[in-house]
């Protein structure tokens, strides 16, 4: 159930595979899309949940 008090700010997760080749392209295009973001690959939430489903 999802209710809206205002709070809200646009927080959003998302996850993108990118092999090294295009990595400086890759950081190039989100610093262009000027939003505010957190690389979390090092997150040890990370290897727990995700990578441990692979």
């Amino acid at each position: 159930h999802y209710r809206n008090h205002g709070a809200a700010d646009g927080r959003v997760l998302c996850g993108f595979e990118v092999d090294e080749a295009n990595d400086a392209a890759f950081a190039l295009d989100l610093e262009r899309l000027g939003y505010w973001y957190q690389e979390e690959t090092q997150h040890p939430a990370l290897a727990q949940f995700v990578l441990a489903a692979i």
